[in-house]
């Protein structure tokens, strides 16, 4: 380039300007043509010098400096200098002096400039730790959805299940602690406000849990028909045929007998009289499934499906799971109360809170106990099968446990805990202010009673399922039904504690070994959701392996029963920890965000999170309780479904004597 220039500069080399442009970059060829072309034809009168000078403001930095060397260099002289004719030296030469000094002011002020320039790049190019943080979370955010979404479409049945119920189970454990947590903030201020002291804080506390076990029992009864007289005789079991094409809109709705085009016929002769209503529901109880014509001239798949009983079992299930979790967070807070205030001395006086919440449950749980008694009495001494009564013991059964399962290892795990380190956590399960040092030692404790409760866990539930499968009659099961119930309260705890294990020990992990960064310390929300999304990869490869167990646990027990059972209920609880795990992390991560925007408000931050979990809480359970929950029980049923299936046809082989296909001839 330095070449060109020289030869632009001295009309007397222009001569060997085409062979220096064939070694020129492109794009300043580029850049000369277009300088040619606009410049005017007076401008070339006056000689190369001129285009010199016009070629140079366009110029970079880098030419800009190499043509004022030029320019020193011109000036000191150049043995290949062109001798120039008499009578030009003087004027050529007085030129080059100038330009000699002015070629060095400019020489001066670029380097200065250039030298900014380059400061200012290094400074941008500088990689701080909220991009490094934010990246990580990018990546791990949409590798984690992306993962999510190959997982919920695989073609393994187990893991398609497994998968939607614990984005179920995340987004159910989320939404109930958005809700709770703001409720709490406006009771915690009523104490503040009125100066009630903490003793009479707990009592509230544990009145604040009565109320969502009160509401969680009228919402069950009331869906489930115990509390509605308008549902007489079978209403519950009556089909109606619905769409049955999940890519539609209109989903599972109702679809008149009219459009059914296998009833279509039958209907249209009992409206005109000409077959009786009893013949027109002997074939209408005939029709399983259908098609229907829609307005685009296009077959829409029909079945008959309960329309009312699937409606109104999805939201039991909704609100019973959200009630539960809400009661098992109150109840929780005011074991966590009881233990900061009255009972922090000593890890083994913690474990008192432990047995009088759970004794307050017990009681809490009484009148609803006699109330599905009865109604099973009065179902059975009226001839009815009691499908209401069926409902709602099922769902309050299950709210009872996953209560008392979740106050069990929370409160549990907090008494360990205070052994380890030997600092009580708060009411949230966090050290605050941080009163010991946290090594990796502290992380392997905490993992190492997770490894224990998974353990005692497998124990446990082996032998409750040997002793369920011991009984010889109903009666013997429906006396023992206080007693399994809390076997599996126990069971559940268990692996509710290895996943608040789980969960805890990476917390300390992180403190001990993370990175020693204000942006990413373990109270951030960006080390909150890498810590998450790291969890979730592992519990999703957990799930992975668990399916595999359970496949093999199925062929090697297809001749016993019992052990089939057994292991498929393990992996089942087990699957169902992992999901916990996960759940909590998120819930977590979600808690931090929401008080983080909150904070925005500095004058009321208590009332802006309360109105933002309500917010998200009403928009968010509307999706949930429609798509994912209503996936999640559908997967739930098909196992069922199939279940109920294969026994129905070893039940049919063992009866038959041909419990062995033929193989190759041979029996």
């Amino acid at each position: 380039q330095s070449c060109c220039f020289r030869q632009l500069r001295r009309p007397g080399r222009a001569r060997g300007l085409g062979s220096e442009l064939r070694s020129m970059p492109r794009r300043l060829i580029v850049s000369l043509s277009w300088l040619c072309v606009s410049m005017s034809p007076s401008a070339w009168a006056e000689g190369p010098v001129l285009l010199t000078d016009a070629i140079e403001p366009y110029a970079g930095e880098a030419l800009q400096r190499k043509l004022a060397e030029e320019r020193k260099e011109d000036a000191k002289g150049d043995t290949n200098e062109f001798v120039p004719a008499e009578g030009e030296e003087s004027d050529e030469g007085k030129g080059e002096e100038e330009g000699e000094g002015e070629g060095q002011e400019g020489e001066e002020a670029e380097g200065e400039k250039a030298e900014g320039e380059e400061e200012e790049e290094e400074e941008e190019e500088e990689i701080t730790t909220t991009d490094i943080s934010i990246s990580c979370m990018l990546l791990g955010g949409v590798g984690f959805v992306l993962t999510t979404i190959g997982l919920v479409i695989y073609k393994d049945d187990d893991i398609r299940r497994y998968m939607w119920a614990l984005i179920s189970n995340t987004l159910a454990i989320f939404l109930a602690v958005l809700f709770f947590q703001g409720n709490k903030q406006v009771l915690d201020n009523a104490v503040a406000f009125f100066g009630i002291n903490e003793k009479l804080h707990c009592v509230i506390s544990f009145a604040h849990c009565a109320l969502y076990l009160a509401a969680l029992f009228f919402v069950i009864g009331r869906f489930s028909g115990v509390w509605d007289d308008s549902l007489k005789g079978d209403a519950l079991k009556y089909e109606d045929f619905v769409i049955a094409d999940a890519m539609l809109h209109n989903y599972k709705a109702p679809v008149k007998d009219s459009e059914v085009r296998a009833l279509k016929e039958a209907f249209m002769k009992r409206e005109a009289g000409h077959i009786t209503e009893e013949a027109y529901k002997r074939e209408r109880d005939s029709i399983k499934r259908s098609v229907m014509i829609d307005g685009c001239d296009m077959e829409v798949p029909v079945v008959k499906a309960p329309v009312l009983l699937d409606e109104r079992k999805e939201k039991m299930r909704c609100w019973a799971t959200l009630l539960a979790h809400c009661a098992g967070f109150a109840a929780i807070a005011a074991g966590a109360k009881m233990q900061e205030t009255l009972f922090s001395g000593h890890p083994l006086l913690t474990l008192i809170p432990i047995v009088v919440v759970v004794l307050m449950l017990i009681v809490a749980a009484l009148p609803g106990a006699k109330k599905r008694k009865d109604l099973m009495k009065e179902a059975s001494a009226s001839g009815r099968a009691g499908l209401r009564a069926q409902l709602f013991q099922e769902f309050c059964d299950e709210a009872e446990v996953d209560i008392l399962a979740l106050v069990l290892s929370f409160l549990g795990v907090q008494t360990i805990r205070f052994a380890i380190t030997t600092q009580l956590a708060n009411e949230e399960g966090l050290e605050e202010p941080l009163r010991f040092e946290v090594t990796m030692n502290t992380a392997y404790s905490i993992w190492g009673v997770g490894l224990c409760s998974i353990i005692c866990m497998i124990g446990l539930h082996w032998l409750h399922a040997s002793q369920e499968h011991g009984h010889a009659h109903a009666a013997e099961a429906e006396e023992g039904g206080v007693k399994r119930k809390l076997i599996e309260s126990f069971v559940g705890a268990l692996a509710m504690a290895s996943a608040w294990c789980g969960m805890w020990g990476a917390r300390y992990a992180w403190m001990a070994v993370g990175p020693s960064v204000p942006e990413l310390d373990v109270t951030s929300i960006p080390a909150r959701v890498i810590m998450a999304v790291v969890l979730s990869g592992i519990g999703v490869f957990g799930i992975l392996i668990l399916d595999r167990i359970s496949d093999n646990a199925k062929e090697n027990a297809r001749k016993n029963s019992k052990g089939k059972a057994a292991a498929e209920e393990l992996v089942e609880v087990l699957v169902s920890a992992v999901s916990l795990m996960i759940g909590f992390t998120w819930e977590h991560s979600f808690d931090g965000a929401v008080t983080y925007i909150a904070a925005m408000n500095k004058e009321h931050p208590e009332t802006t999170k309360f109105g933002l979990g309500l917010l998200v809480v009403g928009l968010m359970h509307i999706p949930w309780r429609r798509y994912i929950l209503q996936k999640a029980i559908q997967l739930e049923d098909l196992k069922k479904h199939r279940d109920g299936a294969e026994a129905a046809e070893a039940h049919k082989e063992t009866h038959s004597g041909c419990t062995t296909p033929l193989v190759n001839g041979a029996k």
